[in-house]
């Protein structure tokens, strides 16, 4: 089982799509996302390698799709640590800098 890290980019990401599913779709909408990227969580948590890979967002990049959402990360399998890189809504001209470099 791995240890997953999320990174402060993607706690940024994940506090603003709840703040603006809560204001904008309402506070049940909001906590079924919450709840959502909870369970991907504890997928990458067991599965790491179930997620996409993405090599143009860098070597070992993956992504899990919350719809609309993409939860970039990577799985080390030196500590077995899988790191959440960024949630990003899916329709946004995501570049490697977003990914990488945030």
């Amino acid at each position: 089982m791995a240890r997953i890290i999320v990174a402060v980019a993607a706690r940024a990401d994940l506090r603003s799509i709840i703040d603006y599913l809560e204001e904008h779709a309402g506070q049940v909408v909001a906590l079924r996302y919450a709840l959502e990227f909870d369970a991907a969580f504890d997928r990458l948590v067991d599965i790491p390698a179930i997620g996409s890979p993405r090599p143009a967002y860098g070597v070992g990049t993956r992504i899990v799709i919350i719809d609309p959402y993409l939860i970039f990360y990577e799985h080390m399998t030196e500590g077995d640590i899988v790191r959440v890189l960024r949630i990003l809504h899916s329709h946004r001209d995501i570049t490697v800098e977003m990914i990488r470099h945030p």
